[in-house]
């Protein structure tokens, strides 16, 4: 079986990433996302999309 093009690996830029870890599913993988969102407001972090990223997830 051919492995889907979302699937994929790809290789980033340079650069500093904001990262979360969760392990509970795709049912509230939200809240691991308002969780990301609410560090770097926290942290005054300013986030750049990648929009290729936000298509595969979306």
């Amino acid at each position: 079986m051919e492995q889907a093009e979302y699937a994929k690996n790809f290789i980033v830029g340079k650069g500093t990433y904001l990262v979360a870890y969760h392990n509970e599913g795709y049912t509230n993988i939200n809240e691991a996302y308002l969780r990301l969102l609410g560090y770097a407001g926290h942290y005054n972090l300013q986030l750049e999309s990648n929009k290729k990223v936000v298509v595969e997830l979306g």
